[in-house]
């Protein structure tokens, strides 16, 4: 049993259907892929029964990062791409880790949300953007 330990990773975003992912490694603290359950609804009968169902779970990649606004900085991509589809690559196994059986990645589709722009005086501006799935991210483990 290997359990994940994150020494390094990589994170890759690009426009969809844009040239090549782009590696935002010097600038992003943390990357994840968060789930959340779907919505239960419940339909009480007269009868006394009550019809239930589950909606269906949501993704987002969230990312903290340092705010970097120059051309090529995380934090301009997003801002200047808001609202489009992007693709992503996350690899918790280690930057220059190829995805494998024992080591995959995920891959995905989410929507470009912008970060904060400034902070608190004396510290490192830094932000915690959610970007939303389009689809279920798929565990890569294709060599």
């Amino acid at each position: 049993m290997a359990i994940l330990f994150i020494k390094d990773a990589s994170v890759k975003l690009k426009v969809t259907g844009g040239g090549s992912l782009v590696e935002y490694n010097g600038e992003v603290q943390s990357a994840a892929i968060e789930p959340e359950p779907g919505d239960e609804a419940s339909f009480p009968t007269l009868d006394g029964n009550v019809a239930k169902g589950i909606g269906p779970a949501s993704y987002a990649l969230v990312l903290t990062a340092g705010q970097n606004w120059a051309a090529a900085g995380l934090s301009t991509f997003l801002f200047n791409n808001a609202g489009a589809s992007l693709d992503f690559e996350v690899q918790a196994h280690g930057a220059t880790q190829a995805a494998g059986v024992s080591t995959p990645s995920m891959t995905g589709q989410c929507r470009a949300v912008p970060g904060n722009y400034g902070g608190e005086v004396g510290t490192f501006a830094e932000y915690e953007v959610s970007l939303p799935c389009l689809a279920k991210p798929i565990l890569d483990t294709t060599p």
